[in-house]
């Protein structure tokens, strides 16, 4: 408040800045005075031919994002578990055994894991 007082007491609130009277009444017609007359360019447009590599590069994104789609849901639909190196005897294992097997967890670990997510 005090520089604001301050600016007034030694400016005072004149804004000192102004336009002559009547000046933007003419202003439009002094500037196309000013302007060199010229006669406008018609310009044909010629229409664009689709060429053919857009055409192929547009089938080139399509194939590449069926193909990654198309990839990407195959393996999301088959975890692939790695088979144990050596089965005994005529015995199988079931899936269980064979991811612990390859994540190489005991008993003890695999029961504190449940233990934990419950």
């Amino acid at each position: 408040m005090k520089e604001e007082k301050y600016l007034k007491e030694t400016f005072g609130t004149h804004a000192g800045y102004g336009v002559p009277d009547g000046y933007f009444d003419g202003l439009q017609s002094q500037i196309l005075q000013m302007l060199p007359e010229t006669e406008a360019k018609i310009i044909p447009l010629k229409p664009r031919k689709r060429s053919m590599w857009r055409i192929v590069a547009a089938a080139a994104c399509f194939g590449a994002v069926l193909f990654g789609t198309g990839t990407y849901i195959q393996k999301a639909s088959s975890p692939s578990v790695p088979k144990a190196a050596t089965l005994q005897a005529g015995a199988q294992e079931s899936g269980f055994d064979q991811t612990a097997d390859y994540v190489m967890l005991d008993n003890n670990d695999i029961y504190a894991y449940l233990a934990d997510n419950q």
